[in-house]
């Protein structure tokens, strides 16, 4: 339940958008992913596939005009890469500019999700942010390295079109260029800062969860929480007219909703950091949803979750032709 570059198979995955108390908003993303680009490449057991995000004022790498480079050395591999390279990407679409939004370190909190979609199934169960980022307004693309990540955010076609041509990118996960999805979302999110997580394990692997903080500043209506789900696993933009078989958890919170409304997660890792825990919601509302659905994005009504009520509209893209077609998970 996303949209890759390039062929790959993602699966029990775990999406959610909330409000902290602080006004800012979160999108919280996981999922296991195997990149099936051909000419992928294999590694042997034990090789490093991670990278630590570069911390705010840290290390960064020189750059083109107003590019922002935040850790992009290639971490050293323990592993022997076998064949050649091919990388691939998912792609989120974040309704804010580009130096606005933080991505939050959830290294202390690897479960937190799986806790979160625990407390929407049924059973029995008994001051400082750590974010990375925060590059001034005017960056149009940021590179930052994470887990099994190089995650470029931009806030163009052109500009993600150049940061893949540069070789910015570590080579074991750089992506070919694919036109026709970088030009569909440039239409369909128009002035949306673009997240695009680069990586090439062709093994099914679970990776940390994408925590990003940001302001809806490009979001037109900003009374509803957005919460992407456009899925295309086949290299080629997504199909707007098409109904696709979903299987995911999908949560949603407001600092506002009442005591009486939505589950309480308990936190399973045992030492979140202090300024991560601050902003992860203490109840949740939210569903596992199944089936054949309309293809989109889905957005919640905020005064709607305060009253109770999880009323989700499988919504397309703001940018694409409108429908009158109306779908509600």
């Amino acid at each position: 339940m996303c949209v890759s570059l390039f062929p790959a198979h993602f699966s029990d995955t775990i999406v959610g958008a909330f409000e902290g108390a602080d006004g800012r908003r979160y999108l919280a993303y996981q999922n296991t992913a195997a990149n099936l680009a051909a000419g992928a490449a294999k590694t042997t057991p034990g090789a490093a596939t991670t990278g630590k995000p570069a911390r705010r004022g840290t290390r960064r790498a020189a750059g083109s005009g107003n590019w922002s480079f935040e850790q992009t050395v290639t971490p050293k591999a323990s592993g022997k890469t076998v064949q050649a390279t091919t990388g691939n990407a998912m792609i989120l679409p974040i309704p804010d500019a580009v130096g606005n939004i933080e991505l939050i370190d959830t290294t202390s909190c690897p479960n937190f999700l799986k806790d979160i979609r625990s407390a929407l199934t049924p059973r029995t169960r008994g001051t400082r942010r750590g974010s990375f980022g925060g590059a001034d307004s005017a960056k149009s693309v940021r590179i930052i390295e994470f887990d099994v990540y190089t995650i470029v955010i931009a806030k163009s076609a052109k500009d993600l079109a150049k940061v893949i041509k540069s070789g910015a990118i570590r080579e074991d996960r750089r992506p070919a260029l694919n036109d026709e999805i970088f030009k569909a979302y440039a239409r369909w999110y128009p002035n949306w800062a673009i997240a695009v997580c680069c990586f090439n394990n062709t093994d099914a692997q679970r990776a940390k969860p994408l925590l990003f903080s940001y302001e809806p500043t490009k979001q037109e209506d900003k009374s509803v929480l957005f919460v992407p789900t456009l899925d295309a696993h086949d290299g080629k933009a997504p199909d707007l007219s098409a109904r696709v078989e979903v299987d995911h958890t999908v949560f949603v919170a407001t600092p506002d909703m009442s005591d009486a409304h939505g589950m309480t997660v308990f936190y399973s890792d045992p030492a979140i950091e202090p300024g991560v825990a601050e902003v992860l919601p203490r109840k949740v509302m939210g569903k596992v949803i199944a089936g054949s659905y309309r293809n989109g994005d889905i957005v919640f009504k905020c005064s709607a979750l305060k009253a109770g009520v999880v009323h989700g509209l499988r919504a397309l893209p703001p940018g694409a032709a409108k429908s009158d077609v109306k779908e509600f998970i």
